[in-house]
């Protein structure tokens, strides 16, 4: 196997540490966030058609450290990020100004973990935290369109489910759902179906793991 060099891209101008980078769908934007260093915790925005160093540093919309960033596969200048401050940020990149970029601040009052987009036109964003909860939002509206704080008592108190720690969402176009991916400790994975009123245990898949 021969891989190719494609491009160098300069590190966060303090050095500091990333902890995620995403591509845009086109593959011309390339977005990083990092540690919290001094105050702030940055977003540092590449493009890949005109050089390494990055086109702009985003300072000013989380206070600690970030931990995922991600484009919309549908829009390919929207960037949400997530980070322990608890907000997830919704960024349009073709204005490269950070108060001008940010549409939306969504607060999810805890350290969020990962962050993507869903819906047939990817209008929707969920969150998963580090307390094991998930939230879903429209992306012009602050408050959330579902909030579930408790889901592991909840799977096992409704559905006799028992779920330990979420892992991810996956986005199924065709049938418009979003379904949650869990495990248990056991090694267990369930699929779980996330965007309707009360979630729905639709499956568990056993024997790839013992813990």
């Amino acid at each position: 196997m021969t891989y190719h060099q494609l491009s160098i891209i300069g590190a966060g101008h303090n050095k500091e540490p990333f902890n995620c980078i995403a591509a845009n769908p086109s593959s011309k934007l390339l977005a990083g966030g990092t540690d919290k260093i001094g105050e702030d915790a940055s977003i540092y925005i590449w493009d890949l058609r005109t050089g390494r160093a990055p086109v702009t540093q985003f300072t000013e919309s989380h206070s600690d450290d970030i931990t995922q960033v991600k484009f919309s596969p549908r829009t390919p200048n929207y960037l949400a990020s997530g980070s322990t401050d608890g907000l997830v940020c919704l960024f349009d990149l073709s204005l490269m100004e950070e108060e001008e970029s940010l549409m939306s601040v969504k607060n999810s009052e805890s350290s969020v973990a990962i962050v993507g987009f869903y819906g047939p036109h990817s209008e929707h964003v969920y969150c998963l935290t580090h307390q094991e909860s998930i939230h879903l939002w429209d992306l012009s509206e602050v408050e959330p369109i579902a909030t579930q704080s408790d889901i592991r008592g909840d799977m096992a108190d409704k559905f006799g489910v028992w779920v330990d720690y979420l892992i991810n969402c996956h986005y199924q176009k065709s049938s418009d759902k979003l379904y949650l991916v869990a495990g248990d400790h056991r090694g267990g994975l369930h699929i779980l179906h996330a965007n309707l009123p009360e979630m729905q245990p639709l499956g568990l898949i056993t024997g790839g793991h013992t813990a």
